[in-house]
């Protein structure tokens, strides 16, 4: 069969045609082939046998070769437009310059710690501050982070947030918090426990007790609580501002009553603010909130990188102790999950009073966790939570001595000491030593000829023998220094 596909002579089978009309044959199968357009739009989509080929046929008697060929046409999704291929030489390009950015971050860190060895620690948390960083904006972070540190707590003496902040405490004092989260099934304190996209639970995950529960101590969540609101409104926080009015019409409302004094109006306000949604769909759109621009910080966010450092006396920032940071961002987390929890409770009331079925309420419920689970706000939380605790973790507290050769820390019986200290310590002690141990040995100065600088090098070695003992000095065994050549001098 090969030879006569080499010379010509093959026929197709049940065909009694001559080579010469298979080969006709041949092109009127090949003509009668859907013809692919050359002028395939991008957004199509085509799978490789798809693609369009060429068959290439011999025009001669003797052979037929139909080959196989990809023409130069390539379906794109992602391929860029010409106006952002134009855009890298302007001034007004989107993209940053990625090659040089690792160290304008860098520059960023130690303009922002003021130290080297400070904005080491610092880059162990860079992702909470890296979209804070801005190329076009040398200095950006340190003012950032100076004013957030601020917003911590008011600078105004704003009576209705004063309100909000007071309602909030009672709130979670009263217990009126863990009770919300008590009336909460199981199955949903189970999805509220989640962080990701796995809203159901099984049977085996309820009986490990992976849900939210109620908290013995709400301390610091309370503090999470001050902090947060306050924050949102000194930022100005635009979404804060329709809760701020709600929560002064309550204050109307209950002002109006004849028989409350002045006193008794904002005590009674605060406990009917609980009653209420404002303080929890407050909390809950804090929780939900995407950024205003793509891949962009939101609240929380800032919260977050505020959070994390602090302002010394001398207005230096410092990055936080670890377990410190750990602790505080769990708090916020609880905070969010009681509010969501009693956002919950609230709106099932409502809902109760609206004749709603509790299917319709189970369909509200479930698409408000689906949409918590996936939320950038818990993912940074829970991100700060994790590594405070790794750099916690390889923070040597227990070990007697240990040296961090990346950040320059020195760990002694579980106290750190960091490289500006202790570079600045050694060497004045080690001033302060040879000062005092000189003091006693005058006739041994550096400009003798036994000179005590000998007995403290440590590449000189020490051989004991009684009154035979010597130092052996330098690399030549023969340069012998007996001990007793050096005499203390002691006077007056």
């Amino acid at each position: 069969m090969l030879d006569k596909i080499s010379n010509g002579s093959f026929i197709f089978p049940n065909n009694n045609n001559s080579p010469r009309q298979s080969v006709n044959k041949t092109k009127q199968i090949l003509s009668a082939l859907p013809i692919v357009d050359s002028n395939i739009q991008n957004n199509d989509t085509l799978t490789p046998q798809d693609a369009p080929h060429t068959f290439v046929l011999s025009t001669d008697n003797t052979s037929i070769v139909p080959s196989l060929s990809t023409t130069s046409t390539q379906c794109t999704r992602f391929l860029p437009s010409d106006a952002e291929i134009m855009s890298v030489k302007s001034n007004n390009s989107p993209y940053n310059d990625a090659v040089s950015h690792n160290s304008f971050v860098l520059d960023e860190l130690v303009s922002t710690f003021g130290e080297k060895e400070k904005a080491d620690i610092a880059y162990e948390y860079l992702t909470f501050f890296i979209l804070l960083i801005d190329q076009q904006m040398p200095g950006k972070l340190k003012s950032l982070l100076t004013n957030y540190t601020t917003m911590m707590k008011s600078s105004q003496n704003h009576p209705i947030l004063q309100l909000l902040l007071v309602s909030g405490k009672k709130w979670l004092q009263s217990n009126a918090a863990n009770l919300d989260v008590r009336m909460v099934p199981v199955h949903h304190r189970n999805a509220i426990y989640r962080v990701g996209n796995s809203f159901l639970e099984s049977d085996k995950d309820l009986l490990k007790g992976s849900t939210f529960v109620w908290s013995e101590n709400v301390d610091a969540i309370n503090e999470q609580f001050q902090s947060l609101i306050t924050f949102a409104y000194e930022i100005k926080w635009p979404t804060i501002i329709p809760y701020i009015d709600k929560a002064k019409d309550v204050f109307t409302v209950v002002k109006e009553h004849p028989d409350f004094d002045e006193e008794d109006e904002y005590t009674l306000a605060s406990n009917k603010l609980i009653n209420t949604n404002i303080i929890f769909a407050l909390l809950t759109e804090i929780l939900l909130e995407s950024p205003s621009t793509p891949n962009g910080p939101n609240l929380v966010y800032r919260y977050l990188a505020g959070a994390t450092v602090r302002r010394t006396h001398n207005n230096d920032i410092v990055i936080r102790n670890h377990n410190e940071i750990s602790k505080h961002a769990n708090a916020l987390l609880r905070l969010l999950r009681h509010g969501l929890c009693s956002f919950y409770i609230r709106q099932s009331q409502l809902m109760a009073q609206r004749n709603s079925t509790h299917d319709d309420f189970e369909t509200w419920a479930n698409k408000l966790i689906e949409e918590t689970q996936v939320s950038l706000s818990l993912g940074h939380i829970c991100r700060t939570i994790r590594t405070a605790r790794e750099m916690d973790r390889k923070t040597p507290s227990k070990l007697q001595k240990a040296f961090n050769d990346k950040t320059g820390e020195l760990f002694v019986s579980g106290v750190t000491i960091h490289k500006s200290t202790w570079s600045i310590a050694i060497p004045t002690a080690i001033a302060e030593w040879d000062k005092s141990i000189h003091f006693l040995f005058p006739n041994h100065s550096p400009e003798s000829s036994l000179p005590l600088i000998w007995l403290f090098d440590l590449k000189n070695d020490f051989i004991l023998a009684g009154n035979d003992s010597y130092i052996s000095v330098g690399s030549n065994p023969s340069h012998k220094i007996p001990l007793q050549g050096f005499h203390p001098t002691f006077s007056q």
